[in-house]
């Protein structure tokens, strides 16, 4: 137990009695005052109070649930009442006796999706030489209650043997552990984890505060036990206030570990969105190849302890992140893992995506539709450049190339041989051996006009008539008949020549006849 720092006792102006105190609570519970029940609870951004009772400030329910979308958390409600204070002392007769506040509603700002607030006054103890008059300022925020009372009393010893007390009711399905890391400061978790952790703190301006049983300050807080009870005791201070944040922490089945330990980091805490702790959700590695053809089934991994779906309820999985031309389609679950396949054209990048998950339960019953238990995660995808696409080799041709090597005749006198260059790197030359007949023959070099054969004409000419520019650069290469043949043509016209130049020189001569 920590004491507080003590306060600054209150004096009041000497026409305040007692009997004046009792009469200005009484005016107070009389006095006009808003309606003493939200009607529908009240809703901040992320939390829904299903029930809230202005005048006790007493709320029920307790849900994570965003305000804007509608989604609902993992848990259900946290309690069945939170709020109720009161007074506690011992009498002669007996060992605690207890008188509730409930008072009448000073002012309010209730904001649906916001931050709601409003005070409450009014007398706790009836007797009219032992009035304290109290009051309770109340606000709902985000993830986070806070109820701040103030005490005041007319005499110094009215606090002297009470107690302040102020209490929670968890659910009946709830199967509390509790723990307490810090002097005002208590966690209770669900073993069955279906409600959601609670951590709450209390400081008070006087004397000290406990946590402990229901039923009187001095009973212990055990496991299982639906009622905690705050305390603020051992003061006679007339004048304190005793401040109480209650934070609410939504986890999945899988996150129990992780709830816990931040639980402790966030006593105090007002007016802050605590997203709901998830793990059963995993985050796996794929790798697809961008080839435009669907990929085998992608598993998202989630943890069978999150359950089999009830009937009507489906569960939802939206990815982000994706590159551009990658598209996807939901697969045949299995169990509680979801399949997908992924498909990936040419034009995506290759490289690796870190690709964001998120799931939902969705349940339609009665034509309602509620979405609940969200997850989120983080996939890898890696993308595979295609395989390129085999092409078959074209049959190899030959190019005639704008140039031409010419071997040069040999010294046989073998004609000269065109050989085309192609293009590409020409295969292999195959060469004929000459026949051993026409190899030693020498083979005269004919010139012949580009003009048409004509058949041979035995008519004499002279040698001088036909000269080499009258013919063409170009001669065909001789095959070995061919060169015969010219060879004796070449002869015969030879020995005709010289026998008609012969016979002219004769008949010039005297004394030879024509007929020679």
């Amino acid at each position: 137990m920590t004491p507080g720092p003590s306060s600054t006792t209150v004096t009041f102006p000497r026409w305040i009695t007692w009997l004046g105190l009792l009469i200005l609570g009484s005016g107070l519970a009389s006095a006009p005052v808003s309606p003493t029940v939200a009607s529908g609870g009240l809703a901040t951004s992320s939390t829904l109070w299903s029930s809230a009772e202005l005048t006790s400030a007493v709320l029920g329910g307790g849900t994570s649930r965003d305000y804007t979308t509608g989604v609902e958390g993992w848990a259900k409600d946290a309690f069945v009442a939170l709020g109720a204070f009161g007074l506690e002392w011992t009498s002669a007769t007996e060992p605690s006796r207890r008188m509730v506040f409930d008072g009448s509603v000073m002012s309010q700002n209730l904001v649906p999706g916001g931050a709601s607030t409003w005070e409450t006054a009014g007398n706790i103890y009836s007797d009219p030489r032992n009035v304290v008059y109290a009051t309770n300022a109340v606000t709902l925020s985000h993830d986070q209650a806070r109820f701040v009372v103030r005490l005041q009393s007319l005499d110094p010893g009215v606090m002297t043997d009470k107690r302040l007390f102020w209490k929670g009711e968890l659910p009946a399905s709830y199967q509390p552990t509790y723990s307490s890391p810090a002097a005002g400061t208590l966690i209770i978790h669900d073993a069955l984890h279906r409600h959601p952790s609670v951590i709450a703190q209390a400081t008070t301006t006087a004397g000290m505060v406990d946590w402990g049983g229901d039923g009187i300050y001095s009973q212990p807080l055990v496991d299982g036990d639906l009622t905690p009870t705050l305390y603020a005791h051992s003061t006679s201070d007339m004048d304190f206030t005793v401040t109480i944040t209650v934070g609410l922490i939504d986890y999945d089945p899988c996150s129990v570990d992780e709830a816990t330990s931040i639980a402790g980091s966030r006593a105090g805490v007002l007016g802050t969105t605590w997203p709901s702790v998830t793990s059963c959700l995993g985050s796996p590695s794929w790798s697809i190849t961008a080839d435009g053809e669907a990929s085998k089934n992608l598993v998202v991994p989630f943890d069978s302890a999150v359950g089999s779906l009830p009937e009507g309820a489906i569960r939802t999985l939206d990815l982000s992140g994706l590159p551009a031309g990658l598209t996807w389609a939901r697969g045949d679950d299995s169990g509680s893992n979801l399949h997908m396949r992924v498909t990936a054209g040419s034009d995506v990048a290759p490289g690796v995506y870190p690709i964001s998950l998120s799931t939902a339960k969705k349940t339609t019953l009665g034509g309602v539709e509620t979405i609940s238990q969200p997850a989120t995660s983080t996939a890898t995808l890696t993308v595979l450049a295609a395989p390129p696409t085999p092409v078959a080799e074209p049959e190899p041709t030959q190019v005639p190339n704008s140039t031409t090597n010419r071997m040069a005749p040999s010294q046989g006198g073998a004609s000269a041989l065109e050989v085309a260059v192609p293009d590409t790197e020409p295969s292999p030359l195959t060469t004929t051996a000459k026949s051993p007949e026409t190899e030693d023959i020498p083979v005269p070099v004919m010139e012949i006009p580009e003009a048409e054969p004509s058949p041979w004409n035995p008519e004499l000419r002279a040698p001088h008539d036909v000269t080499p520019a009258d013919l063409g650069e170009q001669i065909p290469e001789p095959q070995p008949a061919g060169a015969l043949a010219g060879i004796s043509g070449a002869a015969l016209a030879t020995a005709g020549g010289l026998t008609a130049l012969i016979r002219r020189r004769r008949m010039r001569e005297p004394g030879i006849e024509e007929g020679f």
